[in-house]
């Protein structure tokens, strides 16, 4: 049997919590107990039957107002984790799990800090799908909990364990010492995959795809800012589709901007795009070492990309390695032109066959999956 430990700071079908849902629900050959440190979810739920659930949310922050949400802070910290810890610690006892398998967020360390001693002499597993530290600064958190960030992990560096990541940089940076280890990311889904790359058209408007949530604002203005000089120097009109933030369309009359849209409506128009933006935002540490997931949902689609991602981070990388398209890593408009300009002389061939490795090799499920695997075995 596994046991499985999660922390979840919010209830979230992207990121972490749905890479880690579709790899629970894959391993089906043995059974897993997921204890969860959360409310039950109601977009990431594990329901295969080899899964069975127990959920110990944290308490409420109280109410803003009151201005309880720091006493709700500290008490989550210094009371209930402790609490939480000790009942885990039994569960390991009683249940002599095969293999602990806990999900390193950065929520999860109160918790993981004062578990450690538990998981001495214990199969341990860690998955890791963000750089805690920076991620619990990016929320907010206090000194003192980026105090006990910094102590569980470097308490799982004292470990033989086995982990995963999803980049090479995210695993060298976390738990470099790991047994084994394996990079687990979102796979891309084969039988959605458009077969033939195209290259942007070399006449008429530029169409330009973004589709998301989670993105740098000051990185799609700088792009849009480029996009107007880029016009300007080759005659040729633009129009940018953008699917998840209608607050956009503000920028632009060029910009057809929606909020919430259809998933199968979003591909079909993206699908039909010169050109895929993916603005990742540059000032924040952790985006070093992640990956987008909507970097996988692009590669279904066929299309070239123009990213901005962090210098020596892993989706510049990766883009770059495959010669997926552009990729800066500066806030620069006459860069963004340039870049643009030089799409027309851009090798489609190299792009595409780059493409087709990702595709069958990085964020192919059943590489992940034998990986994986591999990596949790007794």
């Amino acid at each position: 049997m596994i046991l499985l430990v999660t922390c979840f700071p919010w209830d979230s079908g992207q990121g972490g919590p749905a890479i880690l849902r579709h790899w629970v629900n894959r391993l089906d050959a043995e059974p897993i107990h997921w204890f969860a440190l959360s409310r039950p979810a109601e977009q990431v739920p594990f329901s295969e039957p080899h899964v069975t659930c127990e959920f110990h949310a944290p308490p409420a922050r109280g109410n803003v107002r009151l201005r309880l949400g720091k006493f709700w802070r500290w008490y989550q910290r210094r009371v209930w984790a402790g609490q939480i810890a000790s009942l885990l610690a039994r569960r390991i006892e009683q249940s002599k799990p095969r293999l602990i398998w806990l999900m390193a967020d950065f929520a999860l360390a109160p918790v993981g800090l004062r578990l450690l001693p538990a998981l001495h002499g214990q199969r341990v597993h860690v998955s890791i799908h963000d750089d805690l530290e920076p991620a619990a600064q990016r929320e907010g958190a206090s000194a003192n909990f980026l105090r006990e960030v910094r102590e569980f992990l470097s308490g799982l560096r004292e470990m033989d364990l086995t982990a995963d990541a999803v980049s090479e940089e995210l695993l060298a940076g976390i738990l470099p010492g790991a047994a084994r280890s394996a990079i687990v990311t979102l796979p891309v889904n084969t039988a959605g995959c458009v077969k033939a790359f195209a290259g942007p058209r070399r006449a008429g408007p530029l169409t330009i795809g973004f589709s998301g949530n989670f993105f740098g604002e000051a990185e799609f203005a700088v792009f849009v800012e480029g996009l107007r000089l880029w016009s300007r120097q080759s005659g040729r009109d633009w129009r940018l589709l953008v699917f998840g933030a209608a607050r956009l369309g503000a920028l632009d009359e060029r910009i057809v901007a929606r909020g919430f849209t259809a998933a199968d409506e979003v591909r079909a128009a993206l699908a039909g795009c010169d050109l895929l933006l993916l603005p990742s935002p540059l000032d924040r540490p952790e985006m070093r070492t992640n990956l987008p997931t909507k970097l996988v949902s692009y590669l279904e689609l066929g299309r070239m990309i123009f990213a901005f991602a962090p210098e020596k981070s892993s989706t510049q990388r990766v883009i770059a390695d495959a010669t997926l398209g552009p990729v800066l890593s500066s806030r620069n408009a006459s860069a963004v032109a340039a870049a643009l300009s030089g799409l027309g002389k851009w090798n489609v061939a190299a792009a595409a066959a780059g493409r087709r490795r990702l595709v069958e090799y990085r964020f192919n499920e059943d590489r992940i999956l034998q990986d994986l695997s591999a990596a949790m075995a007794g």
